[in-house]
């Protein structure tokens, strides 16, 4: 076991020099205080089932930030929708009144948008009917964000609909401790392969498969914790504060294991499958050949036809 955390943790180390192999994976889960009992279930689902996407998804358009936070379509929406229904409304009465209360709604909207009053009253009754859904409901690692929308510069606007973004990959090194997942990543991928082959052709080992699945997301947010307590030892810890910097090292080299533990499985099932893989070559090897039998089928046909004519022409029964 010492071998191998040693191994390991020097290819942590060179994984932590190299750029992302990929854009990473967010490891997606869910805030439960921000959401309704409704969504709540629906959210497990989706979370469940794969909808949810890998990174968060957010929309940039040249709109002003709100001093009451980010917009979201949702909020323009339904501005837009209830400018334009008096608008129609109006046109089909033939009233210049409704154009004029049109355009006032649409300008009522956009301050109500701007100040976020109405946001109090939305989160009420939607906490109320259960079908809360806040912004953040659906967390994410923290290398996978981009630049924040609240310290953008300039005029953002972000969205709150699943709409498609290409995945995007982080700028410069790992680092030391996202290369903990990059390295955790490749070893569940090679062992989820190496388990589903073992449960094809029949293979037991006498061990509860590993859920890699889980096992990953465990792992990276344990490391998104580790980067946090780093950051708040840092902020906070003097030279003579030697336990706190001790116990993030000491949570480092714990992952570090964990992820050692993950290789020795790996190569258990390694050796298992080539040990198999052996035998059933010898087995080939050593097993006699099977006799070539002919398809005699129809030759044994042919004669019973000849026999039954024979009969026929001896006079003998048709």
């Amino acid at each position: 076991m010492v071998g191998t955390i040693t191994a390991i943790s020097e290819r942590i180390e060179a994984a932590s020099l190299g750029r992302w192999p990929g854009p990473p994976h967010g490891y997606p889960r869910l805030n439960e205080a921000k959401l309704g009992r409704f969504s709540l279930g629906k959210a497990r689902r989706a979370l469940a089932c794969g909808f949810v996407a890998r990174q968060p998804q957010l929309q940039l358009v040249p709109m002003r930030h709100a001093p009451a936070g980010p917009v979201s379509l949702h909020e323009l929406a339904v501005v837009a929708a209830a400018a334009l229904g008096v608008c129609v409304v109006s046109a089909i009465v033939h009233s210049q009144a409704g154009f004029v209360a049109g355009v006032a709604v649409l300008f009522a909207g956009f301050f109500v948008l701007q100040t976020g009053i109405h946001r109090p009253v939305v989160r009420t009754v939607l906490n109320a009917t259960g079908f809360r859904y806040d912004l953040g409901a659906i967390e994410y690692v923290p290398w996978v964000y981009g630049l924040p929308v609240a310290a953008a510069s300039g005029r953002t606007f972000a969205a709150a609909l699943p709409l498609p973004t290409p995945a995007r990959r982080p700028n410069g090194a790992v680092g030391p401790d996202c290369a903990i997942v990059v390295v955790a990543e490749q070893i569940c991928a090679e062992l989820r392969q190496d388990q589903q082959y073992a449960r094809d052709v029949g293979l037991v080992l006498g061990k509860t498969p590993v859920d890699t699945k889980e096992q990953m997301h465990q792992i990276a947010w344990a490391v998104a914790d580790l980067i946090a307590h780093r950051q708040r030892v840092q902020a906070i810890a003097g030279e003579g504060d030697r336990d706190w910097i001790n116990a993030v090292t000491e949570e480092r080299q714990a992952l570090i294991e964990r992820v050692a533990a993950l290789e020795l499985r790996r190569q258990e099932m390694t050796e298992a499958l080539e040990v198999m893989a052996e035998a059933a070559a010898e087995l080939s090897d050593s097993a006699p050949a099977a006799p070539v039998v002919p398809d005699l089928s129809d030759l044994y046909a042919n004669s019973l036809v000849h026999r039954q004519a024979a009969n026929v022409i001896a006079g003998g029964a048709r």
